[in-house]
């Protein structure tokens, strides 16, 4: 569960802030009572951004082989990602 805080407490108290975040509570900073932003424990923000990553690829995996299998429909060879084979070149 994330926690919140504002601004002006954010200003006042930022290091000790920073130091005492849990890496299983985002910390989530308010202007005038509305979410702003979020601060997150370091290593929480990386796993996030392999995490990313990660999905990221999958969807590619995903989309290059729904592309293969319609070239393979519409019988097209796959060149695979180097392009034609050097017997398809001669």
């Amino acid at each position: 569960m994330e926690q919140f805080i504002g601004t002006r407490e954010l200003r006042s108290s930022l290091s000790r802030i920073l130091r005492a975040l849990d890496p299983e509570r985002p910390l989530v900073v308010t202007v005038r009572s509305r979410p702003a932003g979020v601060l997150l424990d370091y290593g929480r923000y990386r796993r996030l951004l392999e995490a990313e990553e990660e999905a990221r690829e999958l969807r590619l995996r995903v989309e290059l082989e729904r592309l293969r299998a319609a070239a393979a429909r519409a019988g097209l060879a796959d060149a695979g990602p180097e392009g034609p084979g050097e017997e398809e070149r001669r």
